[in-house]
């Protein structure tokens, strides 16, 4: 007896679902394989990627310990023990990879006596300059034009060991050393083993040459005849490469570094390194020793630093790269065996993941070449917003037109709202032109950091102590803190460096003398500053303001201040990088920087720091209201802006006063001595040409009608105006550019006392 035909016919659609199922389930099974693959290339180039760029960044940040020494052996005539401990000290904080910073100073064979017989007055009993053989045990003096023995040896971590070992005896010091000489810039050395009869780990040096003279020498030449010795960072290389770690992903790579000289004329010298992760050493490889065999993933990246080539090999065994693959294709070919629609949903989700994983890498991968390349490229856009914040108190002038036409607009239009609407869009565009600068300062060079609740004044007291050292004689160093000051979440190492780039650069300014004011107050950025400089969030920060009376900056100068090479010291003086790194760390740090410099009137830089315990700020209310006062008084205003003059005094008449205008002094004091005319305000700006500025003018109104009330403006602040300039506390001032608001609360404020 045979099957029925739907018996027969039973087996079909089970059989077609099977196999359709199993068809669908691998077709799946190796999209998601593939899609996996692909996330876990794009993990690891970030990673590399990621490592790389931190350890660049590390090695140039513990260049700045260094630098700090340079810059004070450079100016000090002669130090003791004790106060290079403390100098050494405050130069090391925060890096826990710096073994020493030493001092070795250019001796004459024939002054041998004489250093050592200084270096035993100064308490370092037992001291002679000593030579070390190859495996490092001390022997005497070879016969050497010249020695470099160490005279200062700081350790945060060990006891001082080589305090008097004449160093550049062998060529893996003493190229290096005469590079950086005849360069007139820092050279570091590859690993070397250090001296002692106990030789740990690899260490690295850094060496900054140090000149008899303030500026680098120009020549080649007078480099060598004005050397005075070397500046010297020893670093611990697994210390340093360890401390570049923290920020990225757990290591499950083997690292291996090739170290070479940038340049190669002097010598083919390279050495090559691999990182232990069991063991945390850094340790050279044998010559001619082949990197091991190929690993699962293997990637390479390099960069340049302090005249050596970095090229870094990762290494990803199979098992690391295992680990980071999902298991979700095998459960999901399971799965897909019974649900077929829900493997063709996972595939969906797991391609839009990949996809969203594999931009998030290409954005953070562009950003971070752009950060190793040194602000190359992106640089490029922020110079262009650097010429209209160079501008400076023109650009103010020129602010205060298109502010001041547009709210006297904004006044006609209020019965039209599209014609409001259209005048409130351009206020906000030409607000935000203002602040098209720090816009397009995004990209600054990003570096890893270490914030901490830092006290400000304390802070700025002890590096106020050691630029009274580091800078002239001739500069006074006044320290104005603020009362209260809230605590700032900052980097503390970061934040001296940035005061000492901003010191360093006053100082070149005021090379016959002056003052260097710094200022600490708290300081909260309302909804107006924000609407002005919308790369800022509103709230409360700290202060910090460098001043200085010195020779300023044209507006041509101004706009590539913050661009990076950018210098205006001749060629050997100076790296031009100081300003732009001080813009990359407040930026970096959530802060806002602002910098305002004239010809002849000196610089002013204002960092805003973020405060250290944030709190809510309760909104202002009515914070654009107009002021009730009913005017009627007479005001004189005296400004040789010709635009800026005519808005000001279409404001001032439409808030209900008398206006009388002069471009000039000398028109203002020929219309105060005509009696017919009533006067009872004068409004000047300070800064004017024609050899009178608006302190004398308003000396010679008041001489002329006793009782008269005066209120100054001027692009700069009353707290950075110098000489005759400066304002007593009872005196009236408003900064430009301003709001229409802003000046009828003004005039209420004085017309009412």
């Amino acid at each position: 007896m045979g099957l029925s035909p739907v018996r027969q016919k039973s087996w079909i659609a089970p059989v077609s679902i099977a196999i359709a199922g199993v068809l669908l389930s691998s077709l799946a099974f190796w999209m998601a394989k593939e899609a996996d693959d692909e996330r876990v290339r794009t993990i690891l180039e970030l990673r590399s990627e990621w490592r790389a760029r931190d350890l660049e960044a590390k090695i140039r940040l513990a260049g700045n310990a260094v630098e700090n020494i340079a810059i004070a052996m450079t100016v000090a005539d002669s130090l003791d023990p004790d106060q290079f401990t403390r100098l050494a000290t405050r130069a090391s904080r925060g890096l826990d990879h710096v073994n020493s910073l030493q001092w070795a100073p250019r001796i004459p064979r024939d002054q041998i006596p004489a250093l050592e017989q200084r270096a035993r007055s100064l308490g370092l009993k037992d001291f002679q300059v000593f030579d070390v053989t190859p495996d490092f045990q001390r022997t005497s003096l070879s016969d050497r034009p010249e020695y470099f023995p160490v005279l200062f040896d700081e350790r945060p971590h060990g006891e001082r060991r080589v305090l008097g070992l004449a160093l550049g005896k062998y060529e893996g010091r003493r190229i290096p050393m005469e590079r950086a000489r005849d360069e007139g810039a820092p050279v570091a050395t590859l690993p070397v083993r250090p001296v002692g009869p106990a030789a740990g780990e690899l260490v690295y040096l850094l060496f900054w040459p140090v000149y008899d003279t303030t500026d680098v020498p120009e020549a080649v030449d007078d480099r060598r005849a004005h050397l005075r010795g070397y500046a010297i960072g020893n670093y611990n290389l697994a210390a340093l490469i360890t401390a570049a770690m923290p920020n990225t992903p757990e290591l499950i790579e083997s690292l291996h570094f090739s170290i070479a000289k940038e340049h190669q004329e002097n010598a083919a010298e390279s050495a090559s390194v691999v990182y232990s992760l069991a063991t945390k050493r850094a340790e050279v490889r044998s010559e001619g020793t082949a990197l091991p065999a190929q690993p699962a993933v293997r990637l390479t990246r390099d960069f340049n630093v302090f005249g050596q080539h970095w090229d870094l090999t990762f290494d990803y065994p199979a098992p690391a790269v295992a680990s980071l693959r999902s298991s979700s294709p095998w459960v999901w070919l399971l799965a897909g065996l019974s649900l077929t629609a829900v493997l063709v949903l996972y595939l969906w989700r797991e391609t839009g993941r990949t996809r969203a994983i594999e931009a998030l890498v290409h954005a953070r991968t562009a950003e971070l070449r752009h950060t190793s390349e040194q602000l190359h490229q992106a640089q490029k856009m922020e110079a262009i917003g650097n010429l209209t914040g160079g501008m400076a108190h023109d650009f103010n002038n020129l602010l205060s037109v298109v502010i001041g036409n547009l709210d006297l607009l904004q006044d006609r239009v209020k019965s039209d709202p599209e014609a409001m609407a259209l005048s409130e869009s351009a206020l906000q565009a030409s607000m935000r032109g203002a602040e098209l600068t720090r816009q397009l300062l995004a990209f600054a060079r990003r570096q890893p950091l270490a914030p901490s609740v830092v006290d400000l004044n304390e802070l700025v007291a002890g590096m106020t102590r050691l630029l009274e050292r580091i800078l002239e004689e001739n500069i006074e160093v006044v320290l104005n803190t603020g009362q209260d000051v809230w605590p700032v979440l900052i980097d503390p190492a970061q934040l001296s460096a940035a005061i000492a780039n901003l010191a360093t650069n006053a100082r070149d300014a005021m090379p016959k003398g002056g003052r260097l004011t710094i200022e600490t107050k708290n300081a909260h950025l309302d909804a107006d500053y924000v609407a002005l400089n919308p790369e800022v969030d509103a709230g409360d920060y700290v202060l910090l303001e460098v001043s200085d009376t010195g020779t300023g900056m044209s507006p041509e100068t101004l706009s590539q201040v913050f661009e990076p090479f950018f210098t205006t010291k001749e060629v050997g003086r100076g790296t031009g990088l100081g300003l732009s790194m001080v813009f990359g760390f407040v930026k970096q740090s959530k802060g806002h920087i602002k910098i305002y410099s004239e010809l002849g009137h000196g610089t002013i830089v204002r960092l805003y720091l973020p405060r250290g315990a944030q709190r809510p700020v309760a909104a202002a209310a009515a914070a654009e209201a107009m002021p009730a006062y009913a005017a009627n008084e007479s005001i004189l205003v005296v400004e040789d802006d010709g635009e800026v003059r005519r808005i000001v005094t279409k404001q001032i008449a439409e808030l209900g006063y008398t206006v009388i205008e002069a471009q000039n002094p000398k028109e203002a004091l020929a219309l105060l001595k005509d009696p017919q005319v009533r006067i009872d305000l004068l409004f000047t700006d300070l800064v004017m040409p024609g050899g009178m500025n608006g302190h004398e003018l308003a000396r010679a109104a008041i001489a002329e009608r006793p009782g008269l009330r005066a209120l100054f403006t001027s692009g700069y602040s009353d707290s950075s105006l110098r000489g005759d300039e400066r304002l007593r506390e009872d005196e009236h001032f408003l900064s430009k550019p301003y709001r229409k608001q802003d000046l009828a609360r003004k005039l209420e404020q004085i017309f009412s006392q």
